[in-house]
C-alpha cells in the first residue's frame, strides 16, 4: 500500500462526502487497513431489519493498494425492497459486526490505478445501490427470466 497515495484519496473522499454526508468517517490505514463510514443514508428502497435506511459501511483498503482495488461492505441485514441483492455476497464476520461484501466491479481489469481512486469506488458504490440488478428473493431466486 502506498500511503501516501491512500491517505490523499482518504481525504479526498473526506472532502466528496463533506458536500452531502452528517454521518463519520473513520479510518486505520496501519492495522486493520479499513475505512468505517457510519450513517450511510443507502438510496430508496433500501432498509435494514429494524426499518431505517442508514447504516455502515466499510472499506478495506488491500496491501497492493492502488494496484488493486479496495473491497467494500455493508451490513449483513440490508436489503432491497425486501429480497438480498445478488451483488451481497455471503456475509463475514468481525468482532463487532456482520459485514456483507458488496460487488462493485465486474472483474479487477474495471479498476485503472492511474485514474481510480476512493473517490471513483464510491461513484460506483452509488450506482450499484441505487440500481442493484440481480435481486435475489428469499428462496434464491433472482427475479431474472432465466430462473
Amino acid at each position: 500500500m502506498t500511503l501516501a497515495r491512500t491517505l490523499n484519496d482518504v481525504r479526498e473522499l473526506k472532502q466528496e462526502l463533506r458536500e452531502e454526508f452528517s454521518g463519520r468517517l473513520q479510518y486505520d490505514l496501519s492495522e486493520s487497513r479499513e475505512i468505517r463510514i457510519d450513517g450511510f443514508a443507502f438510496p430508496d428502497g433500501w432498509q435494514h431489519r429494524s426499518g431505517g435506511r442508514h447504516g455502515p459501511l466499510l472499506i478495506e483498503i488491500p496491501e497492493k493498494y492502488p494496484e488493486h482495488p479496495p473491497r467494500v461492505y455493508i451490513a449483513d441485514d440490508m436489503r432491497y425492497n425486501g429480497s438480498r441483492p445478488q451483488c451481497m455476497a455471503p456475509a463475514r464476520v468481525d468482532s463487532t459486526a456482520e459485514w456483507a461484501p458488496l460487488s462493485l466491479l465486474g472483474n479487477q481489469r474495471a479498476w485503472n490505478p492511474d485514474s481510480d481512486s476512493l473517490v471513483t469506488l464510491f461513484d460506483q458504490l452509488e450506482r450499484v445501490l441505487s440500481n442493484p440488478i440481480g435481486i435475489e428473493d428469499q428462496k434464491g431466486n433472482t427475479g431474472d427470466s432465466n430462473d
